[in-house]
This record gives structure tokens, sequence and C-alpha cells, in this order.
């Protein structure tokens, strides 16, 4: 039994890797399985959906029951959860507040933050929440909404300004918007406090769609290049990796 589920593992491992395909020839040689004992447990794979084999050319591709299995692992996952060393380590990084961030209806939420060491900071409150357009993790966050979503934010929730500084144009909003589709990094340059700057990178799924963002948020004295640099590293590298521990094959650009 120990032996069958060990070739089992083996067997949608080395499919899981090809490319293109595989012939039952190629498993067999790559694998040191008798063809024989081999086509059983290919069949009863395929016969579960674990495994395809493609009728033009025989070889064997990963079947749809794996995703269905990975989308409800998937689903179970417990983003604060996953997420929370990934932001400890970006407050690490850059001695500064970080926070992960998710949408709720029209706003952003914090779910959970890290509280910088230094004594000037901006103090993470978990459950706090601002409208998507003020923040960089709601910009983070409204960046890759689908245009019917975007669309009814932007007709719905009114452009108000909470600062001198808030975007309240919506030809700007939606121009930069477009740049963080296009650069993966969204800012807050005191649009929601004065005296307050943030910078955040989305994150998302296993189906490519936002599900949150991670975010750093500094006194404006503090926001220098050198530090701007590290904070932006620190984000892109942690929301990839956040994503990709959330089923996402690669980070999107536009």
């Amino acid at each position: 039994m120990v032996k069958s589920a060990n070739r089992v593992v083996e067997i949608l491992e080395t499919v899981g890797a090809s490319n293109h395909g595989i012939s039952n020839a190629e498993l067999s040689a790559a694998l040191n399985i008798p063809k024989g004992s081999l086509s059983l447990l290919l069949s009863d794979l395929v016969a579960h959906d674990f495994l395809s084999q493609r009728k033009e050319d025989r070889r064997y591709v990963l079947g749809p029951q794996l995703v269905v299995l990975a989308g409800k692992f998937l689903t179970d996952l417990d983003i604060v959860q996953i997420g929370r060393p990934i932001v400890q380590d970006v407050m690490t990084r850059t001695n500064e507040s970080s926070a992960l961030a998710v949408r709720k209806g029209f706003k952003m939420l914090i779910v959970y933050g890290e509280n910088s060491p230094q004594p000037l900071k901006r103090s993470i409150e978990i459950g706090y929440r601002a409208p998507l357009h003020t923040t960089a993790g709601g910009k983070a966050i409204m960046a890759y909404l689908s245009q019917e979503l975007l669309a009814e934010y932007l007709s719905s929730v009114p452009l108000e300004p909470l600062t001198p500084t808030t975007i309240t144009d919506l030809d700007v909003l939606k121009k930069e918007l477009k740049t963080i589709k296009s650069q993966g990094i969204s800012y807050s340059r005191e649009e929601q406090h004065e005296g307050l700057v943030a910078m955040a990178a989305p994150v998302f799924d296993l189906y490519s769609s936002v599900v949150g963002a991670i975010l750093v948020t500094l006194p404006s004295i503090r926001f220098v290049p050198p530090k701007e640099k590290i904070i932006e590293e620190s984000l892109s590298e942690g929301a990839e990796k956040l994503s990709r521990l959330l089923g996402c094959g690669s980070i999107r650009r536009q």
C-alpha cells in the first residue's frame, strides 16, 4: 500500500513537471516502474480524473480533479494566518508599521498589522476601514478589480477630499490605477491622513483575483528615496510570496 501510494505521488509530480505531457514509456523509464504495473496505476488515475490522456498523442497530463482539490484547500486558507509572518518580515525589513488589508464592500479593511518600534509611527488598528481610493492598500486592490466592479465603485463613492492631497479628479484616479497595474506598487501621499505616507502591493489568489494588499505606512518626514526603495522591494517580495502561498502562479502586470 505504501509503495503504491509513493508511486502515485511520483507519477503526479513527474506528469506535473512535464510541459507537454508525458507518455507511458517515458514515465516507466523515469520512475523505473514496469509498464504493466504503471498502466494499471495510470488507468486508475485517469478514471478518477487525477490525470487525463490526450487523444491526439496519448500523452498524460494533470487532470481536473487536482484543480478541484486545490480549490477546496485554498478556499479554507486563512489569509491572516498565512500572511502574518510575511507582514512581520516586511515590518522588520522596513522598520515601519506594516499591515495586511482586504476589501470589504467599497472600503479597505485592516485585518492584521505589525507596529514599528520607532517612537514616531502610524499605529496599525485592526478593523480600521477607509475608502479604497484614499489609501495605498485600497488602491492596490482597486487597480485589479473587474471593470464592472470598478465602474460601480466610481459611480457610487464620491471622491470627497479627506486631506488637501486626496485625489478627487476621476481622470487622475483612473490614470493612477493604470500606473499601479503596470508597476505593482501603489501610494497614498498624505491622502488619508496629513503627515503620513503609505505604499502597498496587491495579493492574488489561485484564480489570479486580487484578494488583498500588504502595506507599509510611515511619517512623511521619513519618506526619502532610500527608504522608498527598501519598502518597494519588501512589499513586492512579500506580496508575491503570499500570492504564491494562496495558489497564484504569477503576479499580474499590464
